[in-house]
């Protein structure tokens, strides 16, 4: 399956447990139009969740939040998914590289090597 294409699963809730995932897999391999997998390939209710980054299910606390943690810990999680690669990370992202690079300045992201 084509990276881009997780984000359609990635970004779902998946009320219906890991057999409702199952299922879907199962009738996107049977019924895939080619020899790959495509999102013409993915069932409309994934497809719409995945559509947009604005289709990200959120839980807002009742007594706020800072949006500058937020975006800080998004960048971060990004960062780290992508293996602190920043062009991958931007890409994610859907930002450009020097976009992230000052973000990742702006929040003092940097990273730290262990050991």
């Amino acid at each position: 399956m084509p990276p881009g294409l997780m984000l359609y699963f990635a970004r779902d809730r998946w009320p219906g447990n890991i057999r409702e995932l199952e299922n879907i897999m199962e009738r996107i391999t049977v019924l895939a139009r080619g020899n790959e997998i495509s999102v013409a390939d993915v069932p409309p209710r994934i497809a719409a969740v995945g559509s947009s980054p604005s289709a990200m299910p959120l839980d807002l606390p009742y007594a706020g939040i800072s949006l500058e943690n937020v975006e800080k810990e998004l960048i971060l999680m990004a960062l780290e998914r992508c293996d602190w690669n920043q062009a991958h990370a931007a890409k994610y992202l859907d930002i450009s590289r020097k976009t992230l690079i000052y973000r990742m300045e702006k929040h003092g992201l940097a990273r730290t090597i262990e050991g």
